[in-house]
């Protein structure tokens, strides 16, 4: 199948790649909605692997990777805190009852961070277009949650979204 042009198989997995965007008790039902109508071979070979590594896996549970009405965190966020933690090592590499030393100092910090973020004095940088983005899906969420739009509607807007760009070329 071809994903790199703009069709159906397109559209299916941008929605397949929305799914954690959506409640987490709507994804096994909008899931196996949207599986219900495969009939190419490889696109079941790709919903199987996705129902039983994502879907029904008792170690990924859908809790755990859903992301619906929660701030969109980016590889940035995580190479920040790790640029951060490795400067109180010098760059060095930690033996590792050190690096559990510097562990338990950030889980230490979690509680004052947790106030500063709530009280607005801890921000983080965000691109324009991902502070766009992250304002578009709130937005969709909460027109979600009133009952203005269908999961469906919701998916899909999600999927424009937050997918893939696709090069103007390769459709």
């Amino acid at each position: 199948f071809s994903y790199n042009r703009r069709g159906d198989v397109f559209s299916f997995c941008r929605n397949i790649m929305a799914l954690p965007l959506l409640p987490a008790s709507h994804i096994e039902p909008t899931f196996r909605e949207l599986t219900s109508r495969v009939t190419d071979p490889a696109l079941k070979k790709f919903t199987s692997y996705v129902r039983k590594t994502w879907i029904t896996s008792a170690f990924y549970q859908i809790a755990t990777w859903c992301v619906f009405n929660q701030p969109t965190r980016t590889n940035n966020d995580v190479e920040g805190w790790h640029r951060r933690l490795n400067k109180k090592n010098n760059d060095e590499k930690p033996a590792f009852y050190t690096l559990i030393k510097r562990l338990h100092e950030e889980a230490q910090l979690l509680p004052i961070q947790i106030k500063l973020v709530s009280e607005g004095k801890l921000t983080r940088y965000q691109r324009k277009q991902a502070r766009t983005n992250q304002a578009i899906l709130f937005n969709m969420w909460e027109q979600y949650i009133a009952g203005s739009i269908s999961t469906t509607r919701l998916l899909r807007q999600c999927g424009r979204v937050n997918g893939p760009v696709v090069e103007a070329d390769s459709y």
